[in-house]
């Protein structure tokens, strides 16, 4: 189990060796797309998810006023 925090550790360490790493071998060219598109990504997949909530609540909600209402309350209406 130690071993395995001690490998944690040295790679949080090493995070901040690569980054700079990068910048001063002039990489972060390599770095920035990905990440802008990771982050173009992740946000039209919350968006999607967002627009097909959005539809699947109003398809629910259209199926439900649709039903025919006589059978629930009997010779009441």
């Amino acid at each position: 189990m130690k071993k395995i925090f001690r490998q944690f550790g040295t790679g949080f360490k090493s995070y901040g060796t690569a980054l700079t790493f990068i910048f001063q071998n002039g990489l972060w060219y390599y770095f920035t797309f990905p990440l802008l598109f990771n982050l173009l990504v992740f946000f039209g997949g919350i968006s999607l998810v967002n627009s097909a909530t959005d539809l699947s609540i109003e398809w629910a909600i259209n199926q439900f006023n649709s039903l025919d209402r006589s059978w629930v309350l009997g010779d009441l209406t």
